[in-house]
């Protein structure tokens, strides 16, 4: 399930526009993007106790760290 344009733009504006993990403003690293924490919770969806909003790096070293605790 994809988010559109308009729930994303609500919850980068409900972390103040700041990544969850480094803490950078948007202004800083570009558009962040939203990560689901688990695919697999409440069948995948979306849901303020199921995501984070990440820049663009912690994001990548995000999905990097949970391919790499997966074996994948």
């Amino acid at each position: 399930m994809k988010l559109s344009i308009k729930k994303k733009r609500l919850l980068r504006e409900f972390s103040d526009f700041t990544c969850e993990s480094c803490k950078k403003k948007e202004d800083e690293v570009g558009t962040l993007e939203i990560h689901r924490l688990n695919r697999g919770y409440n069948n995948g969806e979306y849901s303020l106790r199921n995501i984070q909003v990440l820049c663009k790096k912690c994001h990548k070293q995000r999905h990097f760290k949970e391919f790499k605790q997966t074996g994948g």
